[in-house]
Order: structure tokens, then sequence, then C-alpha cells
């Protein structure tokens, strides 16, 4: 018997145990006792609201190791596009802040939610929370995205997708198609072909019927997403970036940012600025389906690039 595997095993164990029975219980009771003391002086003026598979991670995870910003406790909260959460409002929302660590006058509160920009309803409901939010979107080569998209949920299929199903209930409980849908790639027993999905999506959306889950095009149609945006948010209060920025040159992208958000620039050498959920596909995109996929995406990506007065780098592909 390997006995250091072992004691390894059991001392991770213990710790899961300390953390789940000790450290989180005791950490509600706090949360719940000086909550009443702070709550009129959080509000949460930042969002990172899309889209997905953008970089979302990344900007995330770069801003919590910024001195005045301080993250939700996990990074997708949802509060403003799953029901169930938004009912049981905005005391149990700013619950969900570290503000325990937070100097509370100079502390900027921010969550990171990719479905915002996707779903019309979140962008309402956050203009209604504040309208002076600011909005930070991400946007990527939207052929990429959908794979890139595509592949995820493949491997969320490979490793056990019974977590993820809470996921979907919670987004898709009333749209019959959408559940179909999700059993089909997460419990299926054929693995359906990323382009059958394109075959199937692109179809509804051309017969402009309303398309269901796993929204693979659907995302990528960004153009109608931030002009929701903008019928709630002012253009000054909505910074966009793109993902090549995050990688060519994080450094101007985190200037950018800052500039935007009127915080002090930090040396950028003493972050962590590593790369977020960057993974290899087991087989890559045929030609043929993205030239498909261009051609599909080229007269929406020319009015996006109207609308934000900026080239899009992917279009230099075509």
């Amino acid at each position: 018997m390997d006995y250091k595997y072992l004691k390894k095993y059991i001392l991770k164990r213990i710790g899961i145990l300390f953390r789940k029975f000790i450290i989180t219980p005791f950490t509600k009771l706090i949360v719940e006792i000086v909550f009443p003391f702070v709550k009129d002086k959080i509000k949460v003026s930042l969002i990172i609201a899309g889209s997905q598979k953008s970089g979302t991670t990344a900007i995330y995870h770069y801003l919590k190791q910024h001195p005045e910003c301080q993250s939700s406790k996990k990074k997708e909260l949802d509060f403003f596009v799953v029901d169930k959460y938004y009912q049981r409002g905005v005391d149990w929302y700013h619950k969900q802040f570290q503000f325990l660590r937070s100097k509370i006058n100079t502390t900027l509160f921010f969550e990171s939610s990719p479905d915002y920009l996707f779903r019309p309803k979140s962008l309402k409901r956050i203009y209604e929370y504040d309208n002076n939010m600011k909005i930070i979107i991400l946007l990527r080569d939207p052929v990429s995205r959908a794979y890139s998209a595509y592949n995820m949920w493949l491997q969320m299929r490979e490793t056990g997708a019974k977590h993820i199903w809470k996921y979907i209930i919670n987004r898709e409980s009333e749209n019959e198609e959408s559940l179909k849908n999700a059993k089909e790639i997460l419990f299926g027993k054929e693995i359906i072909s990323f382009e059958t999905w394109v075959e199937r999506e692109i179809l509804l959306i051309n017969k402009k019927v309303e398309y269901s889950f796993p929204y693979f095009i659907g995302r990528g149609l960004y153009y109608y997403q931030i002009l929701d945006c903008y019928r709630y948010f002012p253009k000054k209060q909505v910074l966009i970036l793109f993902d090549k920025e995050l990688k060519d040159n994080k450094f101007a992208a985190l200037n950018k940012l800052y500039n935007f958000l009127k915080i002090e620039r930090i040396d950028s050498n003493i972050l962590n600025l590593e790369n977020f959920h960057s993974r290899r596909y087991a087989n890559k995109l045929s030609l043929e389906t993205e030239e498909k996929l261009r051609e599909f995406y080229l007269p929406h990506d020319l009015k996006l690039s109207e609308l934000i007065k900026s080239d899009l780098y992917w279009l230099k592909k075509n």
C-alpha cells in the first residue's frame, strides 16, 4: 500500500470536510451578522456581461487582483438572468460579494456573468438596479467562439454532465426544445457533430424562428446583443474589448480597462496574467463549415462594425 498517497488523500478529505462543516457555516454566520451594518454601502458598479467563451474569465481574474476592486465570491452569479435568484432580492445579491475583506467606501464591486449580454431581460434588470452601471463586453471571432463552445460542451459530456444540468434547468426550464437539445448533447448515445448543429441553428435563424439551446451560432450575433445593451446604457458606460487584445497585448488592454473604470494603473508585471480555459480540440473545424459560417455572419458583422465604430479583426480573414 502507498502510505504517502493514503496520507495525502486523508488530509485532503479532512480539509474538504473542515471547510464544508466549519469554515463555510462560520463565514455565513459572520456575513449575516455584519451585513445589516454595511448593506447600504454595497453597490455593484461594474458587470462583465459577455460574451461567452471570449475572455470574461481572464478579465474577472485580472480585476480581482486590483486593490480597488472586489469581486463576487464566485465568478458567475447569474442574478439578473436566473429568475429564482433574482426573486431572492438585492440583499441576497449583495451577500454574494466579499465585503468582509473590503474597504467598503473605496471598493469597486463587480461580477462577471456572460449570459447577461445574450439575454435581453438581464440588461433591463441591470438598468433597473443601477442605470449608471458600467458594462464590459468582450468579443471574439464568432466562428471560433461557436466551435469553442461546442468543444466545451463535449468536454462536459466526457467529464460527467450531471453537475451542469442545474445550469440548463435554471435557464431553459420553459423551453422544451432547449431541454431536449441539452439532453442530446450531454447524455445522448451518439455525439452530434458541430456541422449538424450549425445546419439546425442557421435554418431557424434564417426563418426568424425562436431558436433554442445550445445557441452555438446565435451567441455570435453580437450586433443585436450590443444594440440591446445600448438601448439601456449609453456608449460611454460600455467598454468593448476584443479577445485578441488580451492575447496580443495584455498590458495595453488592462490600461484601457483601468482608464474606463477610473482606477489606478498598477504594475502589470506583478499580476498573474495566465491564460484561462484554453483547450485543444480533438478535431479541427472543417474549412467548408468555417466558410459557411463566415458567409452567414458577414452581413451581421458589417452592421456590428458600424455600430461600435471599430474594425473587426476576424473580417480580415474573409
